[in-house]
């Protein structure tokens, strides 16, 4: 709604609000202080490069690498974080920052933490039924996630790689697993021992 009579700015205001809508007018059921209350309208790319000020100027990302891996995007005032941040309270920062922005409604926080994607990352990796990593550790920055343990044979490091980069927000893989003969040897001397009990009587 466009500055007028009704009000000083122009504002948003929510379409469930109006009862009645022709050519000429908009009907509108609310009271005097709840116009009051409703955002500045502001076009959306203005408040997307207000978002990216923001979050530049902001000191938590004044390094820069967290606020160059991320994308903001608007949709009719609401605001769409993406991209990969350094943890979660980087994350949260983000959000905050993004919400004080002048005609901002929502906003929509898809932005994924390096120690959540670490999490995630080893979760994949331990629950595949097909790999046997051992010392398995998983470190991330903003989203080059590097794997580091000891695995059998090369199949098994290519496929923990592959299962690693299916896992979202992973932009790309560092694969630092090491082959170590000794486990394939180990593994199928177990196997031998388990096959000789089930044959005992």
């Amino acid at each position: 709604v466009r500055q007028g009579w009704l009000t000083r700015r122009d504002i948003i205001v929510p379409l469930d609000w109006a009862v009645e809508i022709s050519e000429r007018r908009i009907v509108l059921d609310a009271r005097d202080w709840q116009i009051e209350q409703l955002p500045d309208y502001r076009p959306d790319e203005e408040i997307a490069e207000d978002v990216r000020q923001a979050l530049y100027d902001a000191p938590q990302f004044h390094d820069g690498a967290d606020f160059f891996a991320m994308q903001v995007s608007v949709r009719d005032g609401v605001v769409t974080l993406r991209g990969n941040v350094r943890n979660s309270v980087r994350r949260i920062e983000a959000e905050r920052i993004a919400r004080r922005v002048r005609g901002v409604i929502d906003v929509r926080n898809e932005l994924l933490a390096d120690d959540a994607l670490e999490l995630l990352v080893a979760q994949a990796l331990r629950s595949d039924g097909r790999l046997q990593i051992h010392d398995l550790v998983v470190t991330s920055m903003l989203g080059l996630v590097r794997l580091h343990g000891r695995v059998p044979d090369a199949q098994q490091r290519e496929l923990a790689a592959q299962v690693a980069r299916h896992v979202t927000g992973v932009q790309a893989i560092d694969n630092q697993l090491t082959v170590d003969p000794l486990l394939a040897r180990t593994r199928t001397e177990t196997s031998s021992s388990a096959t000789q009990l089930e044959a005992e009587p």
